[in-house]
């Protein structure tokens, strides 16, 4: 078979299958509010600045936080940073955004022995620094505060540990869900995915969702996929494989994490049927067929989407399609029922910080349930990591409709594989974001993922051996 990853264009075809749209997506993207365009710049107001600057020119200990996120997330922390300053005046908070790829621009400058105090970071990465020993411990300053683990929804905080170091403090917490378009469905007059769908209704219901630029559906013999217009799915199982595995029973590594399962039978069948699922139902977008289009659930020629609660930020500056054309469910059951994902992101110290107390004031106060409130009002960490925030909060959500699904659903999650092991943005590499060649022929069809996978088990298993070593060295238990 010739090989024909070379004739396709990565870097300005729109590959949905591609996309991670996570926690860490979010926080690359941004979540743009229209709301704050009046009202961003007056926070924080002008006597706090000039108060701001006089400190500066005292002798108070200045905190540099490196932030991540769009224009909700800057807010939310000038705003917070705003509030921190008035009660510790001797403190001084430098903001940093940072747009794009902040795990290498942090390696770069603790390399550098430049790093921030306090970083917004991503659940896919954080057990990385840590293993490489390059965050502070934060269990002496978490045992000190008085805090209680149990106000926390627990898949927000015990991936927050490793072994018996805290690496993290929980910030924003999201579950996965199943988003769709309502108008595509009226249109079509079929009714809006619920939680009946099984993986055979997500099949055969958005098949007739893909349309090309005659109109024609993938049921008709005439269709053509090189001119899709319009399809059922954005193609994000790619990313979230484990929910489909673990929804038929399966699982993608051992219970201890010793070696991979990727190599099963049972679990290889799933990956094909992933890939079948571009190149042979054509259910969503497949780098077979390239395309430049931005397939997006509010641009209206998407259908379904998977993603999470942290979109609503996204849809709010489109408060026609927000409150009118979007709703989301759980994702479709499989042989085994229901799985259910959720993922927290956190603020992290690295291990070079010149002000280990005074930053851990400001991290304090920023995940605390005063600080985390804040956020709200910017339409970003709907889904807070306190059980009783969220709680109050998404029982009065009038937006989206199902939001109260949210707390339905959420007891039931289980966790990113990326949240189960310590290499986690080295097996999402392999698994997701390269894309890997392996995946990448699969996904391409140019081979099956009967000769694919052992092969990424085979790369996932060294990976897996050395997270054993790891755990060692931190008195850490990995389980899925």
């Amino acid at each position: 078979m010739s090989d024909q990853i070379g004739k396709i264009d990565f870097a300005t075809a729109n590959l949905a299958w591609r996309r991670h749209v996570s926690r860490r997506g979010l926080l690359k993207a941004g979540a743009v509010v229209g709301a704050l365009a009046a009202g961003i710049d007056q926070v924080p107001n002008v006597t706090w600045a000039a108060e701001k600057m006089a400190r500066r020119a005292s002798n108070s200990v200045a905190v540099r936080f490196m932030t991540t996120g769009g224009v909700g997330y800057q807010a939310y922390f000038k705003e917070a940073a705003a509030a921190f300053e008035k009660l510790h005046p001797e403190i001084s908070v430098q903001l940093e955004p940072t747009e794009g790829d902040f795990a290498t621009k942090l390696k770069v400058e603790m390399a550098g022995g430049t790093a921030p105090d306090m970083v917004s970071g991503a659940d896919d990465s954080n057990f990385s620094f840590a293993a490489r020993g390059t965050l502070h411990d934060l269990s002496s300053f978490w045992r000190a505060s008085g805090r209680n683990a149990n106000d926390y929804w627990p898949n927000a905080w015990n991936p927050m540990w490793l072994g018996k170091q805290l690496i993290s403090m929980p910030l924003d917490y999201g579950m996965w869900v199943f988003q769709y378009n309502k108008a595509i469905f009226d249109r079509a007059h079929l009714r809006y995915p619920d939680l009946s769908w099984t993986w055979d209704d997500f099949v055969r219901v958005l098949r007739k969702l893909t349309l090309d630029n005659k109109g024609r559906n993938p049921e008709d013999p005439h269709f053509d996929p090189s001119h899709v217009v319009q399809y059922g799915n954005d193609g994000g199982l790619n990313w979230s494989w484990n929910v489909l595995l673990r929804s038929q029973g399966l699982e993608w590594a051992t219970p201890n994490l010793a070696k991979s399962r990727l190599d099963d039978p049972r679990v290889i069948e799933q990956f094909q049927w992933i890939a079948d699922l571009g190149n042979k139902y054509y259910v969503n977008p497949s780098p077979k067929f390239p395309s430049g289009v931005n397939w997006s659930i509010d641009s209206g020629n998407l259908a379904t989407f998977f993603g999470g609660t942290w979109d609503i930020a996204e849809y709010v500056q489109h408060p026609q399609f927000y409150n009118k054309q979007w709703d989301f469910t759980g994702y479709p059951k499989g042989k085994a029922g229901r799985a259910v994902v959720a993922e927290c992101s956190g603020l992290i110290m690295p291990a070079q910080t010149s002000h280990p107390a005074e930053t851990w004031k400001l991290m304090e106060f920023v995940t605390s349930e005063q600080g985390l409130a804040m956020a709200h009002k910017y339409n970003v960490n709907l889904l807070n990591p306190y059980k009783s925030t969220s709680r109050r909060f998404l029982s009065k959500a009038a937006t989206p409709p199902h939001a109260a699904l949210i707390l339905d659903l959420l007891p039931q999650s289980g966790l990113p594989f990326w949240c189960e092991a310590i290499s986690d943005s080295e097996l999402e590499g392999i698994l997701i974001t390269s894309p890997w060649p392996d995946m990448l022929r699969l996904y391409t069809g140019q081979e099956s993922a009967k000769t694919v996978m052992p092969r990424v088990a085979s790369n996932v298993n060294a990976i897996l051996a050395a997270d054993q070593v790891k755990a060692k060295q931190f008195g850490a238990t990995l389980h899925l």
